[in-house]
């Protein structure tokens, strides 16, 4: 095992229970083949009559960050700034309808009129929240993969280096721009220590996590939810990190700015991960060849 892979470590776990609201910072979680436990198990579409429902994020409402989401034994609490908290059941499944991510469509529970118009008011425009339907699956659906996966854009796992953060941030400051911090990305899991030299997902295809593995599909290419302030649910800047990064770490075309790696959880399961497990590399090689794709939000 060379140095720089001898004492990596899971750094921070984040869930994020409703697709492009606030995370959870945990200290474990349970890795199963769709990823996190509860993780992107929620998600806001638009409702818009006689159009098919379509999800909603941060890359046009900057201000679903400042919604808070709190899981305790299925009963979900929303919370937002000059909102009253709102409670639900996430096991009760509601009517059965169809939403659109990207290029596919899923069937889903619609969770109900009272979480509607709540999420509704603070968002400023008509959403539904829904859940995937009892017994639905959905796959990742791309590169061939059939793997299963969430309510995420596309993969159930994003895992990030705090060594490429630490770069970036160096860059942006050269650049004269503000620094960011990891929270920006959105990861489910971050990796800390080694030697410190960025990028190195890049040549990594397998890593054991504790007694988890994952296998680290392809590069993570980043949107303008990056620009979002995660703690005050505004847009920060127009053009950053977005900029610096796609400078210095590009895509092969040179039109997307890469950061982290997608990744697909591997079986036995469930696994428990936790911070501070050791992080080891357990294969090398390239990841598949980059194709455009957004970031799981």
């Amino acid at each position: 095992m060379s140095s720089q892979s001898s004492d990596l470590h899971v750094a921070a776990l984040f869930r994020y229970p409703v697709k492009s609201l606030h995370r959870e910072d945990l200290d474990s979680a349970y890795l199963t083949p769709r990823g996190f436990a509860g993780d992107r198990q929620f998600m806001a579409v638009t409702d818009q009559q006689g159009k098919p429902l379509k999800f909603l994020t941060q890359r046009k409402k900057a201000r679903m960050a400042g919604i808070h989401v709190h899981v305790e034994d299925q009963h979900v609490t929303l919370s937002a700034p000059g909102m009253p908290d709102f409670g639900f059941d996430g096991t009760t499944g509601g009517e059965e309808r169809h939403a659109v991510i990207w290029d596919q469509t899923c069937s889903v529970s619609d969770q109900g009129d009272g979480v509607a118009q709540w999420l509704s008011d603070y968002i400023g425009e008509p959403v539904r929240l829904v859940q995937l339907h009892r017994g639905a699956t959905r796959i990742v659906g791309e590169l061939g993969l059939t793997d299963e996966t969430t309510l995420a854009d596309r993969y159930p796992v994003l895992v990030t280096y705090e060594a490429d953060l630490s770069a970036l941030n160096a860059a942006l400051e050269q650049d004269g721009a503000e620094q960011v911090p990891m929270t920006r990305f959105r990861p489910n899991i971050v990796i800390g220590g080694g030697d410190g030299t960025p990028w190195l997902l890049d040549t990594v295809t397998q890593l054991r996590v504790g007694d988890a593995f994952l296998r680290l599909v392809k590069h993570c290419a980043r949107c303008a939810t990056t620009a979002v302030d995660q703690e005050r649910g505004v847009r920060a800047s127009l053009e950053q990190p977005l900029g610096t990064l796609r400078r210095i770490h590009p895509s092969p075309d040179g039109k997307e700015a890469l950061f982290g790696a997608n990744a697909i959880p591997l079986g036995p399961f469930p696994r428990r991960v936790q911070r501070g497990q050791n992080v080891e590399i357990t294969a090398r090689g390239e990841l598949f060849p980059f194709v455009s794709g957004v970031a799981p939000l």
